[in-house]
């Protein structure tokens, strides 16, 4: 069937007065399923079988699931913390911790139950022994290994420091410099494939036979060209593959921002509220799956990455409720963008 472009004919109505003239970056090769990062964050996520194009997923619940508790904290813990005797002088642990570049240390006893930080240590009496500045660990800074490493992070934002309660009975450690790790940003990376993969059916189901004009109304005929060609080269391994699910991830939120009842859908009161989605979101896709992490995506500053990793998770949340506003049946198949 020869190849017809949808990138001319523009006319459009005022549903999206506007709108259109968005250009959009040119896919990025790290972008399309090659990328170690994403090709990690997708085996999470396709763990009970299935290719990297088109994954038969049970529901978005199921992938949300498998996203937030396929990694837990125990992966990111330090497994032996620095524990010191609480006869140590207290100038003497806090130049240990400072050499080490440490924040926290656990005072060696049995069974463990008090830590010591650089903050206390540092207003402490120069005779002081950690015995004196020592803190109780408490229920609320104890996490159990086992639990999702997305709810532990987010519960970094209250708390500077988690204890890990390993079933080997001794704790581990996590902290805000362990944001840096790579399962914190499979994870958020994880929750923007779902979230991507979902959105592809809310464009479909909500727009219908409209999606045409939609895309002609919100993006620019390059980038629709640019979009189409990449359709092209896409179903040559997956002859299925639609349009809206060959899209880059901007370009499905541009036409969700040019939208009223898109946004509507997915609870944004206005453009202005999507694109600032769009750009946050498509920085940490672009810095995580170019093998970044996601305190560096967060340009080093530990609460604004906990923040940005809650308002990933939040966005797929939000595409998996306008799913179920749509009806979309718990026996459907999605499709992860590659």
């Amino acid at each position: 069937m020869p190849f017809t472009s949808i990138a001319s004919g523009f006319r459009t109505d005022a549903r999206w007065a506007g709108c259109g003239g968005v250009v959009g970056p040119v896919p990025s090769t790290a972008l399309d399923g090659q990328d170690v990062q994403v090709a990690k964050a997708k085996n999470i996520l396709t763990a009970f079988g299935g290719s990297l194009g088109l994954v038969p997923a049970s529901r978005i619940d199921d992938l949300l699931a498998i996203a937030s508790s396929a990694l837990t904290v125990e992966q990111i813990a330090t497994p032996d913390p620095l524990a010191l005797p609480a006869s140590a002088s207290a100038h003497e642990a806090l130049n240990d911790l400072r050499a080490r570049s440490f924040d926290f240390a656990l005072i060696d006893e049995s069974p463990l139950g008090r830590y010591v930080t650089v903050a206390a240590l540092e207003i402490a009496d120069g005779h002081a022994t950690l015995q004196d500045v020592a803190k109780p660990i408490t229920t609320r800074e104890l996490i159990a290994a086992g639990a999702g490493l997305a709810d532990g992070i987010e519960r970094l934002a209250q708390l500077p420091v988690l204890f890990v309660f390993r079933r080997d009975g001794k704790l581990g450690i996590i902290t805000t410099a362990d944001l840096q790790r790579p399962a914190v940003g499979m994870i958020a990376l994880s929750y923007v494939l779902v979230a991507e993969a979902g959105l592809v059916t809310v464009l479909e189901r909500q727009l219908g036979s409209g999606l045409l004009e939609a895309l002609r109304a919100a993006l620019s005929p390059v980038a629709l060209e640019r979009a189409e060609g990449l359709h092209e080269l896409k179903r040559q391994r997956h002859a299925e593959l639609t349009l809206a699910a060959s899209l880059t991830l901007s370009h499905r939120l541009e036409v969700v921002r040019c939208s009223a009842e898109l946004r509507h859908l997915l609870g944004y009161e206005s453009k202005r509220a999507v694109e600032a989605e769009k750009k946050r979101l498509t920085h940490i896709r672009d810095a995580l799956a170019h093998a970044g992490d996601m305190l560096s995506a967060a340009d080093g500053d530990p609460a604004r990455a906990i923040r940005e990793l809650a308002l990933t998770r939040s966005f797929a949340e939000k595409v998996r409720g306008a799913l179920q506003q749509l009806g979309v049946s718990p026996s459907g198949g999605l499709s992860l963008p590659n």
